[in-house]
């Protein structure tokens, strides 16, 4: 095997990246347990792992966006593509101007019944995946799709594993809301303030049972319903299924879960609303349900970290971890330690102002033209640094983006970016999922401990402080790689002395999350 080339494992490349051929070895041989967990740095060649193994075996990759599924599977691999039915035109004649697959006006008998099945974007890509050796998926539609799961590939592959737990809670529990209460004429939500209510599990199972009951009635009434019915029909099925779902765990795992109920239990955009809520404090119970059925699994990820505090939350009991070593040394891919204080609640004026003044001569130390980031965690901070920067020096050059969403926040930057040069993005939503290539610098600003202002992840905290401390540790690695993207050259690391990127860290709580960060980063690290 030793001899083959990255040709005879699909990959578009003539050499073998360090590293890449014995990972590949390791991975296709046998005896290995089901479930294996690697950590390996940007650029060395994660998505090429998944490719080498379809090869041999049946591969399904899973990945959060769809950018990731057409950037690194899709166009450097050919991976077979899809999406959800919202994504894809519907090209019956009588649809709607504009009109997706998810309006498709067959739904009710099934999207193959209609006239133009075969042509049907979606249903084309549906099945090339189906049929496929290497199929990409996004995570939403492999939690909620029932095929996938039905008739999983020989090898899961499951990309940007430390989301892993998030995007399990996410999909674990209930919610509802006035809207639902109206829809479907639910019971009254019942006042359940936690642990601090007595028996607020009983409480929670025996309104989940009243709301079940309910929703049976609505199902039952819905039965022959066509149109909009149906589509109203099989939502009401999927609550049901939800409402199951949650009672089982509810009732198994009972000292596990986060529930309120009533005035102020939801939320929208930070105002509190009636509701009910129930949400698991951990991913152990539910994970292994999701992803871990019958098929190999293996999970990608350049931020692990500590492998047993992530393997425990999510409830995985036999398992195998590797470790790549980065290609780059680390004198090349340098992490700046600020000397600021810790940044938080007890921060005054002073401390502030030494944050501001050290990110200053960190930036006007680089190449004027250098356009670059800086990373908050939330957007009232942006506005304030951005001030304070601009007593600095920087006033002509700090840029807050608009309150708008994360794509168009984005499309806002690249304007800012490409018109004025050395932009200096002070910014909250670019922790994750950016390709910073044309961004030189990256600085975290405030390390990114989730709000225990917010009653679930105070819950959360309680329950496990230190996988809140492991997924600040996540996040502040994510932050600080959006400009290091793999390449050599030149282009992402340091080489001959000649500076490609940096990267620092302006908040002395890194600390406190020192022993959760990777290897390859604490590598990186200079004070």
């Amino acid at each position: 095997m030793s001899n083959l080339s990255p040709h005879d494992y699909g990959l578009p490349h003539d050499e073998w990246r360090a590293h890449q051929r014995e990972t590949i070895e390791t991975l296709l041989e046998d005896g290995h347990k089901s479930t294996r967990i690697v950590e390996a740095p940007t650029g060395s060649g994660k998505t090429s792992l998944a490719k080498a193994v379809s090869m041999e075996k049946s591969v399904m990759a899973l990945c959060r966006t769809k950018n990731l599924q057409v950037e690194n599977y899709g166009a450097t691999y050919s991976f077979d593509t899809l999406f959800g039915r919202a994504n894809y035109p519907c090209v019956h004649q009588d649809a709607m101007g504009g009109a997706t697959a998810a309006e498709c006006l067959y739904d009710t008998e099934g999207m193959n019944t209609c006239p133009v099945a075969k042509s049907c974007p979606y249903l084309v890509a549906k099945h090339r995946a189906q049929e496929s050796s290497q199929a990409s998926l996004n995570y939403a539609y492999w939690l909620t799709a029932r095929w996938p799961r039905e008739s999983p590939p020989e090898v899961l592959f499951l990309d940007e594993a430390h989301q892993l737990p998030d995007l399990t809670l996410e999909q674990a529990g209930i919610s509802f809301t006035m809207k639902h209460k109206y829809e479907w004429d639910l019971p009254s939500f019942p006042v359940i303030r936690g642990r601090n209510s007595e028996n607020p599990v009983a409480l929670a199972l025996t309104w989940l049972e009243s709301a079940r009951t309910v929703l049976r009635k609505a199902k039952a009434s819905l039965a022959d319903a066509s149109g909009k019915l149906a589509k109203k029909a099989r939502k009401c099925e999927s609550l049901i299924r939800k409402i199951d779902a949650t009672m089982d765990a509810l009732n198994f795992h009972s000292e596990d879960w986060y529930i309120r109920s009533g005035p102020g239990a939801a939320g929208n955009e930070g105002a509190p609303l009636p509701g009910f809520i129930a949400k698991p404090l951990t991913a152990r119970y539910h994970f292994p349900n999701y992803f871990l059925n019958g098929h190999e699994t293996i999970m990608m990820s350049a931020t692990i970290g500590d492998p047993d505090v992530f393997v425990q939350e999510l409830g995985i009991t036999d398992y195998e971890a590797m470790r790549i070593p980065s290609v780059w040394p680390p004198e090349t891919r340098p992490v700046h330690v600020l000397d600021v204080p810790r940044m938080g609640h007890k921060s005054g004026a002073g401390d502030y102002d030494v944050q501001a003044l050290q990110i200053a001569k960190a930036i006007k130390a680089l190449p004027h033209d250098w356009a670059g980031l800086v990373h908050v965690t939330r957007k009232m901070e942006a506005p304030l640094l951005a001030t304070r920067l601009a007593k600095f020096g920087l006033q002509d050059r700090v840029w807050v983006p608009p309150e708008l969403g994360s794509e168009e926040q984005a499309k806002a930057w690249i304007a800012r970016r490409d018109s004025v040069k050395g932009s200096i993005l002070i910014g909250w939503s670019f922790w994750e999922g950016w390709d910073g290539r044309d961004e030189k610098f990256s600085i975290v600003a405030k390390c990114p401990f989730p709000s225990l202002g917010d009653p679930f992840e105070r819950e959360r905290f309680d329950y496990s402080r230190r996988f809140y401390s492991q997924r600040t540790a996540w996040q502040l690695e994510q932050g600080i790689g959006r400009v290091r993207r793999g390449r050599g050259g030149g282009l992402d690391y340091d080489e001959n002395g000649v500076m490609a990127k940096y990267t620092a860290i302006a908040d002395g709580n890194w600390t406190r999350v020192k022993s959760y960060l990777s290897e390859s980063f604490r590598e990186a690290l200079v004070k």
